[in-house]
């Protein structure tokens, strides 16, 4: 929400052209298949741009409501995106990572299950 109330004021937000010129940000832009599909597609990154803010403007409430998991599901997009296509430090795995205290209690114990699964034998190591 905070994110959303900071961009509000800035009229690339407005008009939807905000993510598309930050991918054409050498700074940011991480080059590579998925930016540059991005950009191609006509009208794509203002429509991003503007769900971007809708989302930052209703996830408070969002995650208040039976659409939760749709809201965690969105956010975990949103920022797996960001991972993937911008130069933005640690910002989107702590992001990712904070995501995790949305989850219901059934949820986290499906991932712990998998998380232990996943993890590699010690002689997988040697």
């Amino acid at each position: 929400f905070i994110a959303a109330a900071k961009k509000l004021p800035d009229p690339r937000w407005l008009d939807g052209t905000a993510l598309g010129l930050l991918l054409r940000w050498e700074p940011i832009a991480k080059p590579g298949w998925l930016t540059h599909a991005l950009l191609e597609v006509p009208g794509l990154t203002n429509a991003l741009t503007y769900g971007v803010l809708i989302f930052e403007c209703s996830v408070l409430w969002l995650v208040l409501t039976r659409a939760r998991p749709w809201a965690v599901l969105c956010g975990l997009a949103l920022h797996l995106m960001i991972l993937l296509t911008m130069e933005v430090g640690s910002l989107s795995l702590t992001m990712l990572a904070w995501y995790a205290i949305l989850l219901d209690a059934p949820t986290r114990q499906v991932f712990r299950r998998l998380h232990r699964r996943c993890k590699p034998h010690p002689l997988a190591l040697q």
